[in-house]
């Protein structure tokens, strides 16, 4: 995602910072290495099979132009056996193309661990340096030769300076001053190669302090003494334009993570701004720079700074995709969305957010959680909301934390959380005053509580414990008016559980007593009760030689045999995470596998509750898993790890209407503040 527009892994940005929108060469993989030649002309490498809608095995030439096109003349990949794709490129002086990595070799030529490829896309098949092993980073100088990062065996150089031409013999009289495979390195514009160290620094001579930067002649590898800026920690990303050396430091005891400019010719600092966990910079027009991490300040993965002095400019941001876990609805019919996103459309959210019953984002709603997800969503009587998640100083002891937030104010209640040793699955009140916790642990505030505990909603204080013991419990429903509590739990896969368990049990909700415990064949993920008593088990169950993503049993713990059989299929493998019974209708979410190859995608569909036939699909849902399904007065909303919904974009949460297999007409985060809700609208937008 850039600034809200999606982009497949793959994005222009215009000299202004902002983003091209017309440039948009969709690729379906990872994109590890870029790099563009003297014509403009965009070469990609990385681990997929499209480019644009045209096959391409790992490497692609993109056309100089405004759309992006693929070069549909230009497809090495075809001819070479990059089982494990391409993880650095480099444009030589006289636009060869050389393209290193994780390669087993062009499939006529044997092992090679780098390639050179003509511009008209020709594999040259003398060209094969002695390289060892798997290479990390690969780079072109003007005067015709190549550094190659890695290639090296244990205890072996770990740099190589390499012709272009010929075989690609290592440049005789050159070694490195240090063998050490540095962390990142940069090629200056007379020949000298700057190097990053590990964690340690280089090593000194008589006494001195460790380098963690070096620069070393592109002559004969010798160290430059006198080039020795001021870095005291370890180096995570370089990048060098004309006289300007930029660097990503990633801190210590000693020193901030920031990012520094120092002179390429002295050493001399000229600016330095604080900033954490970069890992790429790239120079921009006009001596900008461009760097990505997780820790910029007021940006989520992207900033261009000034070259100059180092203020941060305008530009685009970038993020990930972000990922719904857990949906919960008021009782006003807003919306509490829980998961693994830092924004909602162009809005910052901390992996929760709270949409009003038309489903807008609530603008003034924003709690501080200090968790780094949000797995688990539950409403109390009163309003309030619940969420668990992973907590941002996790330890073994304080894994994950349960908060406690007004519903309305999105205030956090500081006398009230909760640290677990694991991980929290399920959240359910009942209106005794407890809080129902399940989950993956062994303690809860230091309690022993194995994989379930109760909670006081009055003060977050740890009931006593039930006698039952419990495997993970993944999914907790509280049928007050009926006295009952129905946990399902297990871990592991079919009739063979790793370590035991996966059961469907009913307690009493007062007393605590078992009544009653079925098995089951496979690990339970979600439940749903319905009006009339029946009780919906979603998970993964093997049922001969079938699966089911769905079993159906009768409050006295009996399955509805006739309706199980009907459910079961052959020849996919469906996985429900999450089930909603709405009127008639169970509507299953999760995902679906196929024998070979043995991907999951997202699977949106209803079931009859009559007889469990499948009814007219919910929604088309292009993702890997649908995580939570609920019913609010404005429609059926949807989340988890999805980009689209019936070909409408919808990253992470969707609506969808009654009956309908369209996204409702409503506001989308993703929207322009000034632009009209469109009539394909919905709610999206977590990235």
């Amino acid at each position: 995602m850039i600034d809200g527009v999606q982009r497949s892994h793959l994005a222009r940005l215009r000299a202004d910072g902002s983003l091209d929108p017309d440039w948009n060469p969709s690729v379906d993989g990872v994109v590890r290495a870029l790099a563009v030649d003297a014509s403009g002309r965009v070469y990609v490498a990385g681990s997929f099979d499209a480019v644009g809608g045209e096959p391409r095995h790992d490497i692609a030439r993109i056309a100089a132009g405004r759309h992006g096109d693929v070069d549909r003349a230009w497809n090495p990949g075809r001819n070479i056996d990059a089982t494990y794709g391409f993880a650095a490129l480099a444009v030589g002086l006289h636009g060869d193309v050389f393209a290193a990595g994780e390669v087993a070799g062009p499939a006529q030529l044997g092992p090679h661990h780098a390639v050179k490829i003509s511009a008209a896309g020709l594999i040259d098949p003398q060209w094969n340096p002695t390289l060892r092993s798997s290479v990390h980073a690969i780079m072109s100088d003007t005067r015709g030769f190549l550094y190659v990062v890695g290639g090296a065996s244990y205890g072996e150089v770990a740099v190589h300076k390499v012709t272009e031409t010929g075989h690609g013999d290592d440049v005789a009289g050159w070694r490195p001053a240090f063998d050490d495979l540095p962390h990142a390195t940069a090629v200056g514009a007379d020949g000298s190669l700057y190097m990053a160290s590990s964690v340690f620094g280089f090593p000194a001579e008589n006494g001195a302090a460790p380098r963690y930067v070096a620069r070393i002649s592109g002559s004969t590898g010798a160290l430059d003494p006198a080039w020795n800026p001021p870095c005291s920690a370890p180096v995570t990303a370089l990048a060098v334009d004309g006289d300007a050396v930029f660097a990503a430091l990633g801190g210590n005891s000693t020193v901030e993570p920031q990012l520094a400019r120092w002179s390429a010719r002295t050493g001399d600092p000229a600016w330095r701004t604080p900033a954490e966990g970069v890992r790429v910079l790239a120079p921009a027009a006009g001596g900008s720079v461009y760097a990505s991490g997780w820790g910029l300040p007021s940006r989520l993965a992207l900033a261009r700074l000034d070259g100059v002095d180092g203020h941060f400019l305008a530009s685009a941001d970038a993020a990930k995709p972000g990922a719904v876990h857990a949906i919960a609805v008021e009782p006003d019919g807003s919306k509490i969305i829980g998961g693994h996103f830092d924004v909602a459309g162009t809005t910052m959210r901390d992996n929760l957010l709270r949409l009003d019953p038309e489903g807008r984002l609530d603008p003034t709603w924003h709690p501080s959680t200090e968790l780094l997800s949000v797995d688990a969503i539950a409403i109390g009587a009163q309003g309030e909301v619940y969420a668990s998640g992973e907590s941002t100083a996790p330890s073994y002891q304080t894994a994950s934390m349960i908060v406690r937030i007004d519903g309305d104010a999105g205030a956090i209640d500081p006398g009230w959380n909760v640290v677990v040793d694991g991980w929290v699955h399920a959240l359910a009140p009942d209106t005794h005053g407890a809080l129902y916790v399940g989950g993956y642990f062994a303690h809860v505030a230091d309690l022993a509580r194995e994989h379930f505990a109760r909670l006081s909603l009055r003060d977050a204080s740890v009931l006593p414990a039930w006698g039952t013991s419990m495997f993970p419990v993944n999914a907790i429903v509280v049928d007050d008016a009926e006295d009952a509590l129905y946990l399902a739990d297990g871990y592991g896969s079919y009739a063979l559980p790793l370590g035991g368990g996966n059961s469907l049990a009913r307690f009493s909700n007062a007393s605590g007593s078992l009544r009653w415990r079925q098995p089951l064949p496979g690990m339970p993920s979600a439940l749903a009760l319905a009006p009339e008593g029946m009780l919906y088990v979603g998970g993964q169950f093997l049922t001969g030689d079938a699966t089911n993503d769905v079993l159906a049993f009768t409050t006295a713990g009996e399955p509805d045999a006739p309706w199980n059989a009907a459910t079961a299929v052959r020849g996919e493998h469906p996985a429900a995470s999450a089930l909603l019974i709405d009127a008639g209708v169970v509507v299953v979410g999760g995902s679906r596998y196929s024998d070979f190859p043995y991907v999951g995608t997202s699977s949106l569909v209803g079931r009859s509750r009559v007889d469990g036939s499948e009814t007219v699909p919910i929604a088309v849902v292009d993702g890997t898993v649908i995580h939570a399904i609920v019913r609010a007065p404005d429609g059926i909303y949807v989340g988890g790890e999805f980009g689209a919904v019936d070909g409408v974009m919808r990253v992470g949460l969707a609506a969808v209407a009654d009956g309908s297999a369209s996204p409702v007409r409503a506001h989308s985060p993703h929207a322009r503040p000034d632009a009209p809700p469109s009539r394909a609208a919905g709610r999206d937008a977590t990235r």
